[in-house]
């Protein structure tokens, strides 16, 4: 790494701000996809996973948990896959704050 790239990284800010603007962007993204599944009457992509999850989940596990959480298992797995896709926001953000110094973009 030359000096003009990690002059170029410093300006980007450090691991905070790219977990900070990981968060926010992938925040917005789930209020956005939420609030589309609402309008479009649609199933948004944690709802697709969830399915398949429990899909493919063994029969016993999923009874135990099904017994356990009894009518609060949908819920609490689709507020998991959501907080999962926030936290992965966030390793996004730390990722090409990391990294984009090497990609080939154009910055004139």
């Amino acid at each position: 790494m030359t000096q003009d790239d990690s002059e170029k990284q410093n300006t980007r800010g450090g691991p905070r701000v790219a977990v900070g603007i990981g968060l926010a962007a992938s925040a917005v993204m789930t209020v956005l996809m939420v609030a589309l599944r609402f309008a479009l009457d649609t199933p948004s992509l944690p709802e697709l996973m969830a399915d398949r999850l429990t899909a493919i989940t063994p029969v016993e596990v999923f009874g135990f948990i099904l017994n356990r959480l009894q009518v609060g298992a949908k819920p609490i797995l689709f507020a998991m896959l959501l907080a999962g896709q926030i936290f992965v926001g966030a390793v996004v953000g730390i990722w090409y704050i990391r990294y984009s110094a090497q990609l080939p973009f154009d910055d004139g």
